[in-house]
């Protein structure tokens, strides 16, 4: 098993076994590695890798041992002690990279084995491996650093080519970056030895990036008759080579990545002796979708694929209408044809707010006041807000984008709003560093519900983890100092409701309302609003559920953008708004034929279709302690 794990890049969900049925626990992998792709900034890449001594003080002979990671950015001190905190120095904030000339009284090396870096800022960050805000200390200082191994005469070269990228238009950085990226293919070869069967015969390399929440990493794809292989350009994973195959697989779905259509998402299981069985997803992005389509269509070629059973919308549109398929799933089910992953936080699978009584002591599913009305959007659930809303709409100037939300339901800050506590990383990542004022952070159910049908800005919707047990994300596990709010109250665990005991009776007592009747017999209607008839155009607008123009896909078509400045400012816009599912229904969606799910036996029904998996996979895979 442990063999296994390494092969898939040690991300994975399990299924456990309870009381005779399997259950799916959703969870999202906290970064187990101090240096990750997380604490890279927008659209930087991780380069190299170097074994190195840091010296603290001139006179001071003492040296830390660590890491130094170069990126198209920026570098990285990484010291292998954790209670010292990881050392970041952008190259814009850098004046100096060269051979140290001055005295130093170091034990080991002569000062011509040192060089030195000039800055005005360093940022500190991952003190005794916490997640925590990072520090940023402000003036010009040199710090010095000794490689172990590489000569300084190879790595100056290479750090002073990265730090020049910063002088150039954000264009030719690209590239730059790009070439680089080239030259590395041509100098990273994949080693035969590597393959699982030296009989396999290889039909197709090519260079591919692994997507995962707010990063991506560039590798190699090599395809042979029996195994996908993804062989990363540096050792961000600490496996080099991820490999599944093609009897693992149980799904492939083409993706959109950066709002063009070159992405594959790929699903697979292993199900151990146990009966415990693993689930697993790689997105892989492609340059072109050309490359993409030959890809897919080789994998689908392939005889272990060929015969899988994938099933169609219309087939389990069907069973879910007769209870064969639970609403839970179901939704899954339409978000992954949507094009929503895991993977891609401005794409994650949205799901309905159904209860709407956060104030009782007992949550009575046999009132029907106590459900969300389905027919409506989240803007339009206060009658007195959404005047306000379409008394804007009918005052933008012709010629102007109109719509009657600013903000969308689904948009990577709001998930990280949700994810706060059981993954840190994302929103100190969004924040540049710091988490989000206190008084804006998530803090209570009851607060969060009343903002969404209050608030002139918030309109979002849930995510499936509100509908999974344990509900871990719930719950402040890492002891994070979140601050205070205004009124002196401390943030800690998410405040609940008072007829949930706790984190894992809420989400247990939000799954039952998922599958009540009552939402059985009006979620039709929220599907028409988010996948459906009354996504878009005019039928959107009398249903009071029209957003701003750039959320909606083929909206503004960037692969005919040119100017890759223009094209990523575009893709920084749409990513921020957020992104409306793609639409899969243009009739109405039939109602439920009943009310209650027939023999429903926890995420067995649509494994075959679609490998449902709620983990965000990526943060193992993201880091690298070297």
């Amino acid at each position: 098993e442990r063999e296994r794990e390494r092969e898939f890049g040690g991300e994975r969900e399990e299924r456990k076994v309870t009381d005779g049925e399997e259950r799916v626990t959703m969870t999202l992998p906290r970064a187990t590695q101090r240096f990750n792709l997380l604490l890279l900034g927008e659209g930087e890449t991780y380069f190299d890798d170097f074994a190195a001594y840091f010296y603290p003080e001139e006179s001071d002979c003492r040296r830390v041992k660590g890491r130094l990671k170069l990126c198209s950015g920026s570098i990285f001190f990484v010291p292998k002690e954790v209670k010292l905190p990881v050392q970041h120095f952008d190259f814009r904030r850098v004046q100096v990279i060269d051979t140290w000339q001055g005295a130093l009284h170091a034990i080991n090396p002569t000062k011509d084995d040192i060089f030195v870096l000039r800055a005005d800022r360093v940022v500190y960050m991952k003190m005794a491996n916490r997640n925590a805000p990072y520090e940023v200390v402000n003036g010009q200082a040199d710090y010095r650093f000794s490689l172990e191994f590489e000569p300084l005469s190879q790595f100056l070269p290479r750090a002073l080519r990265l730090h020049s990228l910063t002088m150039l238009e954000p264009r030719d950085q690209l590239f730059m970056i790009d070439q680089l990226l080239q030259e590395k293919e041509r100098t990273t070869s994949f080693d035969p030895s590597w393959m699982l069967n030296f009989m396999e015969k290889p039909l197709l390399q090519t260079r591919a990036v692994r997507v995962t929440p707010l990063a991506t990493n560039p590798g190699r794809l090599v395809l042979t008759d029996e195994v996908l292989y993804f062989q990363q350009f540096n050792n961000a994973d600490p496996v080099p080579v991820a490999k599944v195959r093609y009897a693992d697989f149980r799904r492939i779905c083409e993706r959109r990545h950066a709002l063009r259509p070159i992405g594959l998402e790929i699903f697979f299981v292993h199900r151990e002796d146990s009966g415990i069985e693993r689930e697993h997803s790689l997105f892989l992005a492609f340059q072109e979708k050309g490359m993409r389509d030959e890809a897919h269509r080789l994998l689908l070629r392939q005889p272990a694929i060929a015969q899988l059973e994938l099933g169609d919308l219309e087939d389990i549109t069907m069973r879910w209408q007769h209870g064969l398929v639970s609403n839970y799933d179901y939704l899954i089910y339409l978000n992954f044809v949507a094009g929503r992953s895991f993977m891609d936080i401005a794409q994650y699978p949205v799901f309905p707010w159904v209860v709407r009584d956060y104030t009782s002591r007992v949550l009575d599913l046999t009132n029907p006041d106590v459900f969300r009305d389905l027919s409506r959007p989240v803007g339009a659930l206060n009658e007195e807000r959404l005047r306000a809303f379409r008394e804007r709409y009918a005052n933008i100037p012709d010629g102007q984008p109109k719509f009657l939300y600013g903000t969308h339901y689904s948009a990577p800050g709001y998930v990280v709003y949700y994810m706060v506590r059981y993954a840190p990383e994302y929103m100190l990542r969004l924040q540049n560093g710091k988490f989000d004022s206190a008084d804006r952070l998530f803090h209570s159910i009851a607060e969060t519900w009343y903002n969404v049908t209050h608030a002139p800005g918030d309109v979002k919707e849930l995510i499936p983890e509100f509908y999974t047990p344990p509900g871990e994300f719930l719950c402040n596990s890492q002891v994070l100092d979140l601050g205070v709010r205004s009124k002196g109250e401390v943030i800690r665990d998410v405040v609940l409701p008072p007829w949930a005991r706790d984190a894992g009776d809420f989400t247990t007592k939000l799954r039952d309302a998922l599958e009540a009747p009552a939402v059985s017999r009006g979620l039709h209607h929220w599907i028409d609003l988010v996948f459906g008839a009354l996504q878009r155009g005019e039928a959107a607008l009398q249903a009071d559920n029209l957003f701003y123009p750039l959320t909606y896909e083929g909206a503004t078509e960037v692969e005919k953008v040119q100017d890759p400045t223009e094209r990523a400012s575009l893709e920084a816009q749409i990513q921020e708004f957020g992104q409306t599912p793609r639409q899969l229904f243009t009739a109405p969606h039939p109602p439920r034929a009943v009310a209650v799910t027939k023999g429903y036996r926890f995420h067995t029904e649509l494994t075959d279709f679609v490998a449902p998996t709620a983990t965000w996979h990526g943060v193992d895979g993201t880091g690298a302690d070297g």
